[in-house]
């Protein structure tokens, strides 16, 4: 995987694009870098004296993976489409829902976590399905993940 928050149970939209802004100043400074680098070399060959060999400019570039998780990144935001997205939408791992169903059912006080009854019977992966019905789903390297839009 390219990026770390496919593996996540639960992840931050404003944690993505934290994310995709620093790729993107990598990505900045190393096409600043090599702006300088080739205006160096530029320079230096223009002063060559006649015989005297010049130098050739290579372009120091991205870590494929860094450029890979960056590509994916921004797909990812563009894909989603949400309006919500810049103040925050929490996406959840499929393979956490039902967790993640029972822990708000317990936030939201609809289920007192220390009684016993009737906790003990209910069917959180009935719940965690109903619950689903408010989301929509997205993909990201191979895992859905849900998200109020």
């Amino acid at each position: 995987m390219y990026t770390d928050f496919a593996s996540e149970d639960v992840f931050d939209s404003r944690d993505v694009d934290a994310r995709i802004e620093e790729l993107e100043a990598e990505e900045e400074r190393i096409n600043d870098e090599n702006e300088e680098k080739k205006q160096e070399i530029e320079e230096h060959n223009a002063e060559l004296e006649e015989g005297e060999e010049p130098e050739e400019f290579e372009a120091e570039e991205m870590d494929e993976g860094e450029k890979e998780e960056l590509r994916i990144l921004r797909e990812f935001k563009d894909d989603c489409g949400s309006r919500e997205w810049k103040y925050g939408l929490a996406f959840i791992n499929d393979d956490y829902f039902t967790e993640y169903a029972e822990e708000t059912a317990y936030d939201i006080g609809a289920v007192d976590r220390n009684a016993n009854w009737p906790v003990m019977f209910i069917d959180w992966d009935a719940a965690a399905e109903a619950l689903k019905q408010d989301y929509l789903t997205i993909e990201l390297e191979g895992n859905t993940f849900y998200y109020r839009g």
